[in-house]
């Protein structure tokens, strides 16, 4: 995935204007699947899968017993007893490190309780393995408010089929977070067939937006047919700038950002407690959460800065409220759909309310200070803070 086809404005406006396809096949994707998935996901996570029908998905996290952070990841309920879990690219191994210990009693889960241990066992794999090549599966990324008309004009070029009239309608009808499997007639796909798992989900803050699954033998084939018959809507590739800068200006976090990173930051600091289910009795990391969450005086806040052509804030640059009292820090910032910068910080909650004004100041540089303070002269220049507004926490779509 480059970091740009064209420019990460264009495409960012792409996929607000019309639709972007990302090839995120780096994303970890993993298997739960037996007659105990739904208890190990729910020992493991801090969402309620079991509110899950099949066909259904839901946000969470993975929790340390101490209540850090593993990473945040996607579970998509494909059957009554399996699951598709997406995870950052960067833990993958990670991850499946800890479920393969949890799911084998090797590491401890509650630190109050060191017996503590599963009861169950779940069927786990890696669907990168190289062993389970059979199984791989890969995902791409088609969002924006003209996805879904991208996906009914690659229905429109397969061969006919009496099967094409009800994937039409199951499509037109997909919810989001709802997730369908589908088997579509090509004359391109090897085999004669694109067998996908389309999930009405994203990462990008778009409402109509889709991640498809697919086999990586067939993926390259889907890929350039998606963007054959998606230019008549403006469809366009998207690399992994844009994919940033529009999950910033959604509020969206990403973690070693918003979520863990060097200030150890917790779902409910980001502003997704919504996603950590307390009804549950015991999850890895409960117990800890609830604590933190107890004693929290911060929170993760989203801001815009109305003056272009200043320098981009970055992460850790200091945030501070009107007189000059240091309140928090950078976490994300990039430019908005409109060209203004967007970003993220993790601020007091005493001063994270929409209309709040702040001041930001970058770290500086030595080509921003190349004297002492008392050596400077008329002439010499000095970087200035940023001045910037708190805005709604996240990004309101109308689609």
């Amino acid at each position: 995935m480059p970091l740009w086809y064209t420019s990460i404005g264009d495409e960012h406006r792409a996929v607000r204007g019309a639709a972007g396809l990302f090839d995120v096949s780096h994303m970890g994707l993993l298997e739960v699947k037996g007659p105990y998935a739904t208890y190990f996901l729910n020992l493991v996570t801090t969402n309620d899968v079991s509110a899950l029908r099949p066909g259904e998905s839901q946000y969470s996290h993975f929790l340390a017993p101490d209540g850090r952070v593993i990473d945040d990841l996607m579970v998509y309920r494909t059957a009554p007893a399996r699951y598709l879990v997406v995870v950052n690219a960067a833990n993958t191994e990670k991850d499946w490190a800890w479920i393969n210990a949890v799911n084998e009693r090797e590491v401890r889960i509650d630190d109050l309780r060191p017996w503590a241990q599963t009861s169950f066992q779940a069927d786990l794999l890696n669907l990168h393995d190289p062993d389970e090549s059979y199984a791989w599966l890969a995902d791409v990324a088609l969002q924006g408010p003209r996805s879904r008309d991208v996906l009914l004009a690659l229905l429109d070029a397969a061969p006919s089929s009496s099967a094409l009239a009800e994937i039409r309608g199951r499509l037109l009808t997909l919810k989001r977070t709802e997730v369908m499997e589908v088997h579509i007639p090509s004359h391109r796909a090897p085999g004669g067939i694109f067998d996908l798992i389309i999930a009405r989900t994203g990462y990008t803050g778009e409402r109509m937006g889709f991640e498809i699954f697919v086999h990586p033998d067939v993926m390259g084939t889907l890929w350039k047919q998606l963007l054959e018959v998606g230019a008549p809507f403006g469809l366009r590739p998207i690399g992994l700038g844009a994919r940033d800068s529009l999950r910033i200006e959604a509020g969206l976090p990403l973690y070693g950002h918003e979520l863990a990173g060097p200030l150890d930051l917790r779902p409910d600091d980001a502003g997704f407690a919504g996603y950590v289910k307390l009804h549950q009795s015991f999850f890895v990391g409960r117990r800890a959460y609830v604590e933190h969450a107890q004693q929290r005086k911060m929170i993760v806040a989203r801001f815009r800065i109305e003056e272009k052509g200043v320098r981009v804030p970055k992460q850790g640059d200091v945030v501070t409220e009107r007189r000059g009292r240091v309140i928090g820090q950078v976490t994300s910032c990039a430019l908005d759909t409109e060209g203004y910068l967007v970003g993220q910080a993790y601020l007091d909650q005493r001063n994270a309310e929409a209309g709040t004004e702040i001041s930001i100041f970058p770290r500086p540089t030595r080509e921003d200070w190349e004297k002492p303070y008392e050596e400077l002269k008329v002439g010499d220049r000095l970087v200035m803070h940023n001045e910037a507004t708190v805005v709604s926490r996240f990004l309101r779509r109308s689609r």
